[in-house]
């Protein structure tokens, strides 16, 4: 039996499969984002970490009263939100979301240079992927940018609450602007051009690997 946590942008599922694929559980939770202005879409951490600890609970639960032991946890997320943590995990601020416009004008900066850009990552740099967002963070909230072990997004993060490791896959490294998707590791050039520090980033395993352990957590 298989547990996928889907976090979407509006609420997070938790649904049990077994082992022909049919859903024997489902848990749902619904939460809000913060717009805050025109431009500036935000997200508690803590109301991720909430709604993962109630589905975790209840999908135990379900599975200890009739006898369907969960095998592994997979996870599914929305991407290009982002967060800075320190070396615990713990959130510095809030999660700059997907829709966040802030980088808007650091976009069209960096456009400047989409032909040194585009043929590594791939894609145009625009205000929804993540390393916009975390260069606006550097220039604008330098004090988070230094004291931030990771910038990660709401997909690793996930990660790192059930398994204490800092990993990212190709898939949602790909939508930050500092993938190659030729090569599959993060770029030097990307990470020069947009002045992000590779030690802050996850490190990055293939779709479908086996990340880490789930870990005990409290309350559950």
């Amino acid at each position: 039996n298989i547990l996928v946590i889907d976090v979407g942008t509006s609420s997070m599922r938790g649904l049990l499969f077994n082992g022909q694929g049919q859903v024997m559980y489902k848990k749902q939770r619904e939460y809000g984002i913060d717009t805050v202005d025109n431009i500036t879409v935000e997200q508690d951490p803590a109301v991720l970490k909430d709604s993962l600890f109630t589905i975790l609970a209840a999908a135990g639960e379900y599975s200890k009263q009739n006898s369907l032991p969960i095998g592994a946890v997979s996870v599914t997320a929305q991407r290009s939100s982002v967060v800075a943590v320190s070396k615990d995990g713990d959130p510095l601020c809030r999660f700059m979301m997907w829709q966040d416009k802030r980088s808007a004008e650091l976009c069209d900066e960096m456009n400047e240079k989409l032909n040194d850009i585009y043929p590594i990552s791939g894609m145009r740099v625009t205000p929804v992927f993540s390393a916009p967002k975390m260069l606006w963070m550097k220039r604008n909230r330098p004090e988070i940018y230094e004291k931030a072990y990771k910038l990660m997004g709401i997909h690793e993060y996930i990660l790192f609450l059930l398994t204490g490791e800092f990993v990212t896959d190709t898939s949602i490294a790909s939508r930050t602007s500092l993938f190659d998707v030729s090569k599959l590791i993060w770029s030097d050039k990307l990470l020069t051009l947009f002045g992000i520090d590779e030690e802050k980033l996850c490190r990055i395993v293939p779709v479908g690997s086996v990340c880490g352990k789930t870990k005990a957590l409290d309350g559950l």
